[in-house]
């Protein structure tokens, strides 16, 4: 353990190494996120492959135990300050694609601490549900956030109102994320700020498939015209 590091930081750290030595693990994370190793560890993507985790020199802990063979994804407050993680299943993976600790709460939302000057700059935020619509989003320029699932909480909203008073709704295009969208204009109401608008994905995409389906290019074309009436910026897209 470096000097001055934390115990969670120190933990992290090893997961990504756990990632980067396992070349199995490594493929399938390429492909469940679609993503080059270089991004996976600019987003500190990690694997758990043993359920006892040394916590430091001689000192091991089972607390990873219940995201055995999943990947793990820090979460981060917009500080920088690591506050959780998140298991990511695999595809044979049993249970829920997305496993938080018990006694999680979701009161960050996941990416503000890469974009939160950005959002700042443009006085403007993209929400979407999830991490690799994030993921996905930001290497395209867009200053997203993910309040990973499909609630928006009242907390998530008043932190993100910190750095932006407009905002951009991307809720998922299934059943829920469609249920979900008035909620999250509601809330985003509430948290006083004083431009919300929202896409819809067609067809049960979320952010992440629609990108990656070829109909990118209304992708595109739908997130720039409304950023242009919200801030005059576009996505700049080579």
């Amino acid at each position: 353990m470096r000097l001055s590091e934390s115990v969670e930081e120190y933990i992290t750290r090893n997961l990504r190494w756990g990632l980067t030595r396992n070349a199995y693990a490594l493929q399938w994370a390429k492909a469940v996120f679609n993503l080059s190793e270089r991004d996976l560890d600019s987003w500190e993507v990690g694997y758990v492959s043993d359920p006892h985790l040394s916590l430091g020199p001689g000192t091991v802990s089972d607390l990873f135990s219940i995201f055995l063979d999943r990947f793990i994804l820090p979460i981060r407050r917009e500080d920088g300050c690591l506050v959780g993680w998140v298991g990511r299943g695999r595809e044979k993976t049993d249970g829920p694609p997305y496993l938080f600790p018990p006694g999680f709460s979701k009161t960050v939302l996941y990416g503000l601490h890469k974009v939160r000057c950005r959002v700042m700059l443009l006085n403007l935020a993209v929400v979407v549900e999830g991490f690799t619509d994030v993921m996905h989003l930001q290497r395209l320029g867009v200053p997203a956030v993910a309040v990973m699932g499909i609630t928006f909480s009242k907390a998530q909203a008043v932190r993100l109102r910190r750095y932006c008073d407009k905002v951009l709704l991307i809720p998922d295009g299934d059943e829920a994320g469609i249920d979900a969208r008035d909620k999250w204009v509601k809330v985003c109401r509430e948290a006083m700020f004083k431009e919300v608008v929202w896409i819809q994905p067609p067809d049960g995409h979320d952010p992440r498939s629609w990108i990656e389906s070829s109909d990118f290019a209304n992708f595109i074309s739908a997130v720039n015209d409304v950023m242009k009436v919200l801030r005059r910026t576009e996505v700049s897209v080579d």
